[in-house]
């Protein structure tokens, strides 16, 4: 893998190795200088081994779950590396005609000739060679097998070193040569050979044509990917009658089959300066740039892509106003894929006149009649972008975990602070600093992050290869082997990230966890409540740091002044921006700038982050400004107002942003008027901390009241009662650690249960196949070499078809068009689907939207069948009220004026363009589809309407065929693929061809879910500690109950459910949250979706509780059969 989020993988490897090196010397060098702390620092880990190892286990997860991520990248990356290596051999680019004129896909060797005349002596060229690309259905006659489709390659002997070095050897490595053919003699590669069992001497069946040609198989190849015949140029000439022409150019790039690529985009180029008429060049850049506002259209496009899109269009902007016409900016006009977004960009932006758009699209079309395919280096784009685009997919779903090992790692780092506070308190007693203490922490900590990111690289590494694995299983149907790759460099930044992420989290606690009393920690009292923080005294703390440098200067002491200025005066803003913050006064103000932020720019983060600040920030200015008035109040009584102070304001807190988060979208739509947000992935991420957040307070400053309940509801038996209360009371005392512990479960169960629920809820609507299908059984296509010419007239005539077994034969063809809506409109790309009377009368799809005067979808497809220039349009091309379209690759035609909502509409007209022959006709939108349908989106109408308005010859139709009650769609398949073999006729079943892809999406999201379901180790490490430690903290407490008459299995039970209590608590609070915005999100998507109900998951989620409560039993049953045998009197003892 090369790049994540757009940033070089070598860059970020140097920077976080640069980063990490800066951080282990400065302890190193801290540690010599400080060789005492040093030590201390060290001294407890060896001591106590089995709380140590639970340490590195929950601090390892955040290395861990980025390491996976990474593995799988570089496996992918790899995989579809290894794909065009060995597919394509030392080609690198394809020069063939262009899209426009495939109809005359075959060109004379002299423009090859002529090609090769002019890029001789180009160095970054090492071959240019002619070729012909095919492919036909195939019979081997002696072993009675046959293929639908083999391809055809014919090269010059002299020229086979481009091809994939195992497709021109056999199995023992020895050249299969093309001059030793005879003229009816062919290579076939290992692929292929499989395919049809064929072995050296075999006769095959080649139909490239409507009669078939015999060749003898010579020899095997040793690989192939794909099924693939070898012959020498001219043979293939003849095989096609294709007499001194050719279909292709292939091009091979100086360097090795993977070095090549490299120079891909400057041969690109090179090549498409001289394959383009510079005439045309000419022209095209005389008409856009005399008009600078072309220019400045492509600026402003560009801002809104990536990659080499956004830096092509900005090269042509630069080009377009340059003096003249360059060699870069012409290879930039004959790039097809480029012209044809200029086209779009240049209509969306209404630039010109129709007739000047209309004369740009045809100069475009006169460019170039034939057109470069960098396909080496797209495929190992495609490679790369799949690559991170799956590495942050595993990052962004493990962020829960990661999350959740932060706060372990802070809560762990409390318990040692409360496990040694006593020793900390005489450290400071003897002269220790505050600094000295953090210190001591930061080497522990250190020790502990070093092998735990070293245990989560190599976890990480098998968990990637786990995933590998199953992603293998995932693509078996796809012909993407799947070939599992580590690099060092990935294991390098996940080791380096996961090491300074700990570090700074480590950082943060030993920080935190050093302010204490020393009075108070040396007798192992409970700190008292800190000073107030006056502002007066934060204010003047800057001039204060200020003031001392300059004293210090003034008195030669220039460290000193260089470190009151550098670390005093940044420690004192840092301190005052805290108080701002920690107050609520900046919180709020930042919520009251994020907030109108989102709302002007329709981004639901800024929105919704912008609400949650002003609700945190407006609870602690309430609860700073009734402050004064508590103290006040409680003169003279007994309870503390502090408590009862931030009972209030943190359980408003709490509230507020567990209502808010659960509001639905369109609540906040029609009652706050807030306007239609964009989101993306990360709203997941900010919901379930924030939910979670929320729910944790509520219930942490309310404990009295949960305690109350459940002895009511569980306490009365009168010998369970002091157990449960003795469980119960512990953990709601130390509510900072129970609530942070707590807070991890559910984070880790927020995440799983909102995945298993929308995975769920996917899964029920595509099981059911029918609704996509139309009613149909069989999706029928034939070769264009040998077509056939009535498909169901020669299906009622062959033999071994029985013509019963058919109840309808319907043909559709799908034409690219363009269209728009209104005058003013601009032409987008969409296609019309043109359907014969067969399939209009026997189609089953059902309508949404409805035009005006039709009750039923059977009257509107009758109404489409009956009169020409009727149409019905594909839900993707219509807008919603309540959510946006996310489907990656859909149309770019929108159409206004109706919602999916809407149940009628009426009649929309609509200007459909042919581009090629610029014919223009019109149809009449009356309906939409209720279900996105198995043949794509586009335009629905009758064959009748074009053959009526276009007078072109329409491209070969596909077929659907619905089969009689009972007849077996895979035998009926192989049946027509056996009689309609010459014809390389191909019949797919759609229902077995949906449950393939379901089948291949379930193994994806098990994986996701499996991959989640990680993070409850740190929930149960959680537990772990807390529960080791809690034997050690309450060994006199457990004395006492012993010597109170608690027998030891009561004491047992005690910790364990202490522990059950606080693992069950954050398993339901887990997934109650995560059933909420789950359900919101499935409402808003039913709009899009028919037949899309909310379902709890409740196998996953039994599952998953289950799972983690066990593992928090078998984590937690030690240590409470260790404090059950704790003897009273040396429990009494003990100090």
């Amino acid at each position: 893998m090369e790049k994540l989020f757009g940033l070089e993988m070598a860059t970020i490897a140097v920077a976080l190795s640069i980063m990490l090196a800066v951080v282990m010397a400065g302890l190193a060098l801290l540690a010599w200088r400080r060789p005492v702390f040093f030590k201390l620092g060290l001294r407890p880990i060896p001591r106590r081994r089995a709380q140590s190892a639970l340490i590195v286990l929950g601090l390892m997860l955040a290395t861990l779950i980025i390491t996976a991520a990474f593995v799988t990248g570089d496996t992918l990356s790899h995989s579809i590396r290894s794909v065009a290596i060995e597919g394509m051999g030392e080609i690198d680019e394809v020069v063939q005609v262009s899209a426009e004129s495939r109809d005359l896909s075959y060109f004379k060797m002299e423009r090859f000739e002529s090609l090769a005349a002019e890029l001789a002596g180009y160095p970054l060229v090492d071959g240019l060679l002619p070729a012909i690309g095919e492919s036909a259905p195939a019979v081997n006659v002696t072993r009675r097998s046959s293929l639908r489709s083999i391809g055809i390659t014919g090269l010059h002997p002299k020229d086979i070193w481009v091809l994939p070095p195992g497709e021109v050897t056999d199995s023992a490595g020895r050249p299969l040569p093309l001059e030793a053919l005879q003229a009816n003699e062919v290579y076939l590669n290992a692929a292929a050979a499989e395919a049809l069992g064929a072995a050296p001497g075999d006769t095959l069946e080649l139909y490239a044509g409507s009669h078939p040609k015999d060749f003898t198989v010579r020899d095997i190849a040793g690989q192939g990917q794909e099924p693939r015949l070898l012959v020498s140029l001219r043979q293939a000439q003849r095989l096609f009658n294709q007499h001194d022409k050719i279909n292709m150019i292939v091009v091979s790039n100086l360097g090795d089959a993977l070095g090549g690529a490299a120079h891909s985009q400057a041969v690109t180029a090179h090549l498409r300066g001289l394959l383009s008429d510079p005439r045309a060049a000419a022209r095209l850049y005389a008409l856009l740039g005399r008009d600078p506002t072309a220019a400045e259209a492509l600026r402003k496009a560009a801002e809104r892509e990536q990659g080499n899109t956004r830096a092509d269009l900005l090269a042509l902007a630069d080009g377009l106003q340059a003096d003249g016409l360059s060699p870069a900016t012409r290879s930039l006009l004959a790039d097809e894929g480029l012209a044809e977004r200029v086209q779009s960009i240049l209509a969306d932006a209404g630039w010109g006149s129709e007739p000047l758009r209309d004369r740009l699209s045809r100069l475009f079309a006169d460019l170039s009649e034939l057109v470069v395919e960098d396909r080496k280096r797209d495929t190992l784009d495609m490679g790369e972008l799949a690559a991170s685009a799956f590495t942050t997919i595993f990052i962004v779903a493990g962020l829960f975990g990661i999350t959740a090992g932060l706060v372990l790692i802070f809560l762990i780092f409390v318990m040692l602070a409360a496990e040694r506070k006593s020793e900390m308190g005489m450290a400071r007693a003897v002269g220790a600093q505050r600094g000295h203490l953090v210190e001591m922490f930061v080497f522990e900590g250190t020790a502990y992050d070093l092998a735990s990111a070293a245990v989560g690289v190599a976890l990480g590494v098998a968990t990637g290869l786990i995933i590998a694995l199953t992603l293998g299983q995932a693509f078996a149907g796809t012909g993407l082997a799947i070939r599992p790759s580590v690099s060092v460099r990935s294991l390098l930044v996940s080791y380096s990230l996961g090491m300074l992420v700990t570090f700074a989290t480590v950082l943060f606690s030993a920080n935190r966890v050093s302010h204490l009393n020393i009075v108070s920690a040396i007798r192992d009292l409970p700190e008292p409540p800190r000073p107030p923080s006056y502002l007066r005294d934060r204010l003047l703390a800057p001039f204060r740091a200020a003031a001392e440098g300059f004293r210090a200067l003034f008195r030669l002491r220039l460290f000193r002044a260089l470190r009151l200025w550098l670390i005093g005066l940044l420690g004192s803003l840092l301190r005052l921006a805290w108080l701002g913050f920690a107050g609520g006064p900046f919180t709020l103000l930042l919520g009251l700038l994020l907030t109108p932020v989102g709302i002007r720019y329709a981004n639901a983060a800024a929105f919704s982050t912008g609400v949650s600040f002003v609700i945190i920030g407006g609870a602690l200015v309430l609860r700073g400004s009734l402050s004064p008035l508590f103290r006040r109040l409680a003169r003279g009584r007994a309870w503390n107002p502090a408590d009862l102070l931030d009972r209030m304001a943190y359980t408003l807190m709490g509230l507020t942003l567990t209502v808010f988060w659960s509001l639905p979208s369109r609540y906040l739509q029609d009652v706050f008027r807030v306007p239609d947000l964009s989101s993306g992935p990360e709203m997941l991420f900010i919901s379930g901390i924030l939910l979670v957040a929320g729910a944790v307070l509520v219930i942490m400053f309310n404990t009295d009241l949960l305690l109350r309940l459940i002895l009511l509801i569980l306490g009365r038996a009168a010998r369970f009662a002091p157990v449960l209360r003795m469980a119960i009371a512990y953990p709601l005392a130390n509510r900072f650690r129970t609530g942070m512990t707590i807070a991890i479960f559910a984070v880790v169960m927020f995440s799983v249960i909102f995945m298993a629920t929308l995975f769920k809820v996917n899964e029920i609507v595509l099981t059911d196949t029918e609704q996509f299908t139309g009613g149909f059984d069989l999706r029928v296509n034939y070769s264009s070499n040998n077509p056939v010419d009535d498909l169901p007239r020669a299906m009622a005539t062959k033999p071994g078809l029985r013509r019963a077994d058919y109840a309808a034969i319907a043909s559709l063809v799908t034409l690219p068009v363009e269209v728009r809506q209104g005058q003013s409109g601009r032409w987008a790309g969409y296609p019309i689907q043109a359907a014969d009377d067969a399939y209009l009368e026997n189609v089953d799809y059902g309508i949404g939207v409805k035009a005006e005067g039709y009750a039923t979808a059977a009257e509107i497809w009758e109404a489409v069948r009956e009169k020409p220039g009727l149409a019905v349009v594909d839900r993707l091309a219509v807008p919603s009220r309540t959510t946006t379209n996310i489907m990656i690759g859909g149309p770019e035609f929108s159409l206004q004026g109706v919602y999916l909502e809407d149940e009628t509409m009426k009649p929309i007209r609509l200007e459909v363009r042919e581009p090629n022959s610029e014919a223009t006709f019109e149809v009449t939108v009356i309906g939409v589809l209720e279900q996105s349908a198995i043949t794509g989106y586009g335009l629905i109408t009758s064959q009748e309407t074009l053959e009526k308005e276009l007078n072109i010859a329409l491209p070969e139709p596909t077929y659907f065929v619905r089969l009689a009650e009972g007849v077996d769609p895979a035998a009926t398949s192989a049946a027509l693929e056996s009689v309609f073999l010459k014809n390389g006729l191909e019949s797919v079943d759609l229902i077995q061809e949906l449950r393939d892809a379901l089948a291949t999406q379930l193994v994806f999201q098990q994986l996701l879910l499996g991959f989640l379901t990680v993070g409850l180790v740190v929930g149960v490490a959680a537990l772990g500690v807390t529960s080791t430690r809690a034997v050690v903290e309450r060994r006199q407490q457990i004395g006492m109950l012993r010597a109170l008459g608690f027998q030891r299995e009561m004491v047992s039970w005690v910790f364990l459910i202490e522990s059950s209590f606080v693992a069950l608590l954050g398993i339901g609070l887990g997934v109650t949250l995560a059933l909420i915005p789950a359900s919101q999100m499935i409402t808003d998507m039913a709009a899009e979706i028919p037949g899309l109900t909310f379902q709890a998951p409740w196998t996953e989620i039994v599952f998953v509780s289950g799972l983690a409560y066990a593992m928090t039993l078998l984590t937690t049953w030690l240590p409470a059969v260790r404090a059950s045998q704790v003897r009273p009197a040396e429990a009494l003892r003990y100090e």
